[in-house]
C-alpha cells in the first residue's frame, strides 16, 4: 500500500438511526495534509430533504437540526457532485496511490 497524503474527517447528522428510512440532514468534513496537519479544505451544509425519508422528532431535537435549516442546504445530487470534487481536490499528490484516508 502507497503512502497516504491526506486525511479526511468526516461527521454525518441524520435524521434518525435507520439509513433505509432516515434522511442525511447535515454533512461537514475538513481535510488536512498527514505530514503535518496543515488544513487544505472545509464545507459544512444541511441537506435538503429527499426520497421523501421519515425526519425522526427524536433525532431532530438531539440535533437541534430544523426542517428551515435543511431546506437552507443543498440537495442531494449537488452535495454528491460537491463530495467527490472536494475528495478529489483533497488528494494533493493528483496519485491513485496516495489517496486520502477517510475517518
Amino acid at each position: 500500500m502507497g503512502k497516504m497524503n491526506s486525511i479526511i474527517c468526516i461527521d454525518i447528522e441524520s435524521g434518525g438511526l435507520n439509513p433505509k428510512k432516515n434522511p442525511i440532514t447535515q454533512v461537514a468534513y475538513q481535510a488536512f495534509e498527514l505530514s503535518n496537519y496543515k488544513p487544505i479544505l472545509e464545507f459544512s451544509s444541511y441537506v435538503k430533504p429527499y426520497n421523501n425519508l421519515v425526519l425522526e422528532e427524536a433525532a431532530m431535537k438531539y440535533t437541534g437540526i430544523t426542517y428551515a435549516d435543511m431546506e437552507s442546504g443543498l440537495d442531494s445530487k449537488d452535495l454528491v457532485k460537491k463530495l467527490k470534487d472536494d475528495f478529489a481536490s483533497a488528494n494533493t499528490s493528483g496519485s491513485y496511490t496516495k489517496k486520502p484516508i477517510l475517518l
